[in-house]
């Protein structure tokens, strides 16, 4: 039907037994590039995460959330927060993740009277923020390096810095807002004792497994056999425990066969997912449509670097609504990294900025997945969910131009390049956290918002004398304010 159509959306058209072969028989079609890597590299990490998590690593990732975030203000949220990003790490699904945490923590912050809808919020976004964060980004880091030809190892070490940046954003704005509305802490009798929770029996098979994961991928070892490293030492460690514990056989038994169940499902689903997404990238290619939009792209652009971005990011949001983290960055690295790269940009910061937006997508009104499970947890109306989701989470959405401003923060540069542009944007990210979190310096909305936001903005003036000038205002700010609170806090308790 192509050769019907007129202006640049035309091609040659093509017939449906060209098609069908080419789709179901061919290479470039289901049996292509991405079908290879979900029943190889990310198969393997797929029953790496779940064999962690149903052989107690699950349970320790939550009791190490509770004792680090429980006794400060907003302790039940802070929970949230740790306790998703450590199971979405070893995760490939944001929805996923608000199902099994959220059923948790939510309850949690409710029976300690948060609000519902703020729960709710928490736990989507804390959920979603594993999804850009390493070892697996989702399951996307796989696909992206073999897009890219480069290392796993080195998409990786590239979403170190702006995934700390979320967290500390998010962590920042929650303890603003919980000071601020006095949200109460964790009962100390809710909280499990440390020497319990840094068991020798219950961390060894972390450690373990991702010492295995992680001293094969240093050591060259292809990706797939260090999953299995991980996974084998995984095992070993656990069984060896459970037998010294006396565990009964049926209990050991039940715990990796319930891990091997949600494995399947899990590589069902993305398989599926991918399968689709990899005919979709087959016709693209074949038509030649993903060039033709990303040419139009650049050309209403003017090729104007922020513009391009801008409308990429709108397009990225769109497309990914209702998908997955790794079927919606498979979609938008087809028809959208292009026109990023068109006009000069590094092919990975293309690639990571247009998959930071695929990912946002499942907290992003109307179709906001992620936010719909922890509404239905929360019991609470989606779109007050939605709100509180993007206000905790606003920083992921400025966090992919940072990058395409400072690519030295995804380490591409020197060490004083790297450290130059990670102190700008970790100043810009706690400016801004404090104008969402409501941050108490002067007493005034007006003027403590105007001064963070002038210091955020002085830190990312390119010129550096600036840029340090706004370093170090901002940086003066939160100490003048800490050191009030403090002497107002003193006072208190002499009266």
């Amino acid at each position: 039907m192509g050769d019907r159509l007129s202006g640049p959306l035309s091609h040659r058209g093509f017939d449906a037994s060209f098609v069908t072969e080419t789709l179901f028989l061919g290479d470039l079609g289901v049996w292509g590039m991405l079908l290879g890597v979900a029943a190889t590299t990310i198969a393997a990490f797929v029953l790496f995460g779940s064999l962690l998590l149903h052989t107690g690593g699950g349970q320790t990732f939550i009791d190490l959330s509770m004792r680090i975030g429980g006794r400060s203000q907003g302790g039940a949220a802070k929970i949230a927060t740790v306790a998703s990003s450590l199971f979405a790490m070893v995760s490939g699904s944001a929805v996923a993740n608000v199902a099994t945490t959220g059923n948790f923590t939510i309850p949690m912050m409710k029976r300690l009277k948060y609000p519902p809808a703020f729960a709710g919020g928490v736990e989507a976004v804390a959920s979603t923020g594993g999804q850009i964060a390493p070892p697996i980004l989702g399951a996307a880091a796989f696909i992206m390096a073999e897009i890219l030809g480069v290392s796993y190892v080195t998409i990786a070490l590239a979403a170190v810095l702006p995934a700390f940046l979320f967290y500390v954003a998010v962590f920042f704005t929650l303890h603003l807002v919980a000071v601020r509305k006095a949200l109460p802490l964790v009962p100390e009798s809710e909280l499990p004792a440390w020497p319990d929770v840094l068991q020798f029996k219950r961390l060894t098979p972390i450690v373990a497994a991702l010492g295995g994961l992680f001293g094969g991928v240093l050591n060259g070892y292809s990706i797939q056999f260090a999953a299995f490293l991980g996974i084998t030492l995984l095992l070993v460690s656990y069984l060896f425990f459970a037998l010294l514990d006396r565990t009964p056989p049926r209990q050991i038994v039940r715990s990796l066969l319930t891990g091997l169940e949600d494995a399947g499902k899990g590589m069902v689903i993305i398989g599926v997912l991918l399968a689709g997404a990899q005919i979709l990238v087959a016709m693209l290619n074949l038509t030649g449509i993903g060039v033709t939009l990303s040419t139009l792209v650049v050309s209403v652009a003017g090729e104007q670097v922020f513009l391009v971005a801008l409308i990429v990011a709108v397009i990225c949001l769109i497309m990914g609504m209702g998908i997955p983290t790794t079927a919606a960055y498979v979609l938008v690295a087809a028809v959208l990294a292009p026109a990023l790269t068109r006009i000069g940009i590094e092919p990975l910061v293309a690639h990571l900025f247009v998959f930071y937006f695929a990912t946002i997508s499942v907290i992003t009104p109307p179709v906001c997945i992620a936010v719909f499970v922890a509404a239905g947890i929360a019991k609470a109306g989606w779109l007050q969910v939605a709100g509180h989701a993007i206000r905790l989470g606003a920083t992921t959405y400025i966090i992919p131009f940072l990058i395409l401003a400072y690519p030295a923060l995804i380490g591409l540069g020197d060490a004083w390049d790297i450290t130059l542009a990670a102190a700008r944007a970790m100043a810009f990210v706690l400016a801004f956290a404090g104008i969402l979190g409501g941050a108490r310096l002067f007493g005034n909305r007006w003027l403590d918002s105007a001064l963070l936001a002038t210091t955020g903005l002085l830190a990312l003036v390119p010129n550096i004398a600036l840029g340090l000038v706004g370093i170090a205002g901002l940086t003066g700010l939160y100490l003048w304010a800490w050191q009030s609170s403090r002497r107002v806090a003193l006072q208190g308790a002499e009266l």
